[in-house]
């Protein structure tokens, strides 16, 4: 029994795997087949074997237009604003957010524990368990969205790294990493290679960081002429928490 997954980045020669087809587009359609292993889909092939998908297909594609310099002509609705735009006036204390939708939870939980495996600290026993729960039953339970729920609320009023908007934004980043590392030879790949594990480990970036990658971005155009421009600001004012800093266990 085959189910939709996500629309993400697909490697160079990616093939549909009911049709053989390559895909050629750079994104695709991602399914897992009975056992969870994934498999790379066309639209067509996807509609005609897996059908119909009864809720919006995860976007990794559209998440990842977060951390791109826009246009003055083109705002995207996929677009989340850099951390610095958020307000901190003198020492006031900011103001407590309400709790996120349920739609917004669910889709947190898969991005911490479907697309951030390699980041330190990733998942939590909770959400772990919501991610499985998530995955078995469709929907989670009302005691762990409420716990999530406030987890959420919490790290957006303190602008953290645990932030929906900077969980994203690490998201994207990782995306248009591996857009570069699948245009540049492997040995070749180590500033990349730094980079990741920069993000990987902190969960954020410097604007040097990030400056370097619109450089090595500036060389891959001639290959893939739609790398795009990254915000260097993106992470500006986000903040780590001290147990993350340490050895204590993600909350």
């Amino acid at each position: 029994m085959w189910q939709y997954l996500r629309i993400d980045h697909l490697p160079p020669g990616a093939r549909c795997t009911f049709c053989g087809r390559e895909l050629r587009r750079g994104k695709g359609i991602i399914v897992a087949d009975s056992s969870g292993q994934e498999h790379f889909s066309g639209p067509a092939c996807a509609k005609e074997h897996v059908g119909e998908a009864e809720e919006r297909i995860l976007d990794i594609s559209r998440i990842a237009l977060c951390v791109v310099v826009k246009s003055k002509k083109v705002k995207s609705k996929a677009a989340v604003p850099p951390a610095s735009s958020v307000p901190n006036v003198g020492n006031e204390k900011p103001s407590t957010p309400p709790l996120p939708p349920l739609n917004k939870v669910e889709t947190y939980v898969r991005l911490r524990c479907e697309m951030m495996p390699d980041f330190k600290l990733h998942a939590s026993a909770v959400l772990k368990e919501a991610f499985e729960v998530l995955e078995r039953d469709g929907k989670l339970p009302e005691h762990l969205l409420q716990r999530i729920s406030g987890l959420m609320r919490n790290a957006d009023r303190d602008n953290s790294i645990f932030s929906d908007a900077n969980v994203r934004r690490c998201v994207a980043v990782q995306y248009w990493i591996s857009v570069a590392l699948d245009h540049t030879r492997e040995g070749r790949q180590d500033f990349l290679r730094g980079i990741q594990s920069a993000l990987h480990s902190r969960w954020l970036l410097t604007q040097s960081q990030i400056s370097g990658l619109n450089s090595w971005g500036q060389k891959l155009r001639s290959e893939v002429d739609d790398f795009p421009l990254l915000m260097t600001d993106a992470f500006d004012g986000v903040t780590v928490p001290d147990f993350m800093q340490g050895k204590r266990s993600v909350k």
